[in-house]
């Protein structure tokens, strides 16, 4: 809802990025507890360690 809940589908804030991270916890059937865990790091390397104010944005797509 947060991401989705109106025209509006770019996020710049770093508060954004730091929510989305705690939606990083879906499983799929195959997946096991490490391989969340790597996603959650991934997710964390890739996005929140190189966020820059003003320059990194976030798009919601689907």
């Amino acid at each position: 809802k947060r991401f989705c809940s109106s025209d509006t589908y770019h996020f710049a804030l770093k508060e954004d990025f730091q929510f989305a991270l705690s939606c990083v916890d879906f499983y799929w059937t195959e997946d096991t507890e490490d391989e969340l865990k790597q996603r959650k790091q991934n997710f964390n390397t890739n996005f929140l360690d190189k966020y820059e104010y003003g320059a990194s944005f976030l798009t919601v797509s689907y």
